[in-house]
């Protein structure tokens, strides 16, 4: 029997963080859930439900603001889903000590691109928080945040390079069972060439897309319902609220807090996948 405390904390962080971020909750979920003592198959199974669920709320305020692109939402969420299948056919078929190292080198990616973006921020002292919140997606895919939205060639080699990162999003999602979200800012703005404010947003679209896409497949493996049904209700909550307030709270602030957040994560990963061995 788990606490509910406990149970309500867990959820209360993977909502603010997937409402303020556009992303992110999903990489902490599994470790968390694991925390909790969900094997990892399962808790990486439970987080699709979990993560999607917090997306799907999240989009509400951010849809009423218009900052949410559907179309390329769609699309890139489409283009991911193939990515998704089979990255969860082989999460069934991988070690918990796999996953678990691979999820742990995803931690430590988005944990140092968060703190770096931070402390770029920072100093240049920028003036749109939501803008600064997202740039640690800058540290994975070095770029410039635009302002406004910028026209992208729809060339041969970019209509590729969109395929390629949008299955690639979609592999992440289906194996390791997080949203990406960290990964899809990035891509969003870099590919097709969105403004970050309705990048954030639209991550969200392709998060619930590519969840939704893997848990078809992963059903089988979902974890005590009541414990997932009360996680996701929690995140749902708490992802409005994040979404809500994302423009209140200065971004260097929130990438800081969150990059340390990965970080620690990713050294209780690293125990549990040696102590798991």
């Amino acid at each position: 029997m788990h606490d509910p405390l406990v149970v309500l904390a867990v959820g209360a962080v993977l909502g603010l963080v997937l409402g303020t971020l556009g992303g992110g909750g999903g990489v902490l979920a599994v470790p968390l859930l694991v925390a909790l003592g969900e094997p990892v198959l399962v808790a990486s199974t439970m987080s699709l439900v979990i993560i999607s669920s917090g997306a799907a709320a999240a989009l509400v305020p951010h849809h009423r603001a218009h900052r949410v692109d559907w179309s390329v939402g769609l699309t890139f969420g489409a283009l991911g889903s193939v990515g998704a299948i089979l990255g969860a056919r082989a999460a069934q078929l991988a070690a918990p000590g796999v996953q678990l190292a691979g999820l742990a080198v995803l931690l430590v990616v988005g944990g140092v691109a968060m703190l770096r973006a931070a402390a770029t921020a920072r100093r240049s002292d920028l003036s749109a928080p939501s803008e600064q919140i997202v740039m640690a997606g800058g540290a994975v895919l070095p770029m410039t945040a635009p302002t406004a939205s910028v026209a992208v060639q729809r060339t041969t080699a970019t209509r590729w390079r969109i395929v390629v990162l949008a299955t690639g999003v979609g592999l992440v999602t289906g194996f390791f069972g997080v949203g990406a979200g960290f990964v899809v800012v990035p891509a969003l703005v870099s590919a097709m060439g969105l403004p970050i404010k309705r990048a954030t947003a639209t991550a969200l679209v392709v998060i619930v897309i590519n969840s939704a896409v893997a848990l078809s497949v992963r059903h089988a493996d979902l974890g005590p319902t009541a414990l997932t049904a009360t996680l996701a209700a929690t995140t749902a909550v708490f992802a409005i609220l994040g979404a809500l307030v994302s423009r209140r709270i200065p971004g260097w602030q929130l990438s800081a807090g969150f990059g340390a957040l990965m970080l620690a994560m990713a050294v209780f990963t690293v125990v549990r996948a040696i102590a798991g061995s």
